[in-house]
């Protein structure tokens, strides 16, 4: 029910997205039953992550999604239209009290717009990561017909967990600006 409410918010494109990854999920499964050089016992801890990295790249569908419609409501027009008009306050207004206050509203403009840049890097970290999970799909598939030992799968899935989890831990950190922003 949860995941059903989380993928109906989404655009239909982010969820043929995820059909087709599941459904390369699902096939790296089929294969690895078909080849009887793997055992099955020995390899339910590596396919445990290839779930993992499905459910991750549905959090990181949902998250970046977000975020870019987030960064499609900014107007980037107007809030350099203000970072000019307050630097241009602060350095020539003749009122000490008028400058100041432009000086703060240039700060608040400079770190919204460090944090919209960090948000705007996150996307694309967040759609760099998810490629890269396809791919790796792809390529286990690929492995599996010939694959002897399940190991030759943990070190790969290892090291996408990872990077998947740096990309989470940035989202994570990327709603709490967003929150404070809003």
């Amino acid at each position: 029910v949860e995941r059903d409410k989380i993928l109906a918010g989404l655009s239909d494109e982010d969820r043929a997205r995820i059909q087709r990854l599941e459904q390369k999920r699902d096939h790296i499964l089929q294969l690895c039953q078909e080849n009887r050089s793997l055992p099955m016992d020995l390899l339910s801890e590596e396919l445990a992550k290839v779930d993992q990295l499905s459910r991750s790249f549905v959090e990181l569908v949902v998250s970046a999604r977000r975020f870019s419609d987030y960064l499609k409501l900014v107007q980037y027009n107007q809030l350099e239209q203000g970072l000019r008009r307050y630097e241009s306050i602060s350095k020539n207004a003749e009122d000490a009290e008028q400058r100041q206050l432009a000086q703060k509203n240039l700060d608040v403009l400079l770190r919204r717009k460090e944090k919209l840049t960090e948000i705007n890097h996150y996307v694309q970290k967040a759609y760099g990561q998810m490629e890269l999970i396809e791919n790796t799909f792809r390529l286990l598939a690929d492995q599996i017909v010939t694959m002897r030992s399940p190991k030759e799968l943990g070190s790969q899935l290892d090291d996408l967990l990872d990077g998947v989890e740096a990309v989470k831990s940035t989202a994570r950190e990327t709603d709490v600006l967003l929150q404070a922003e809003g």
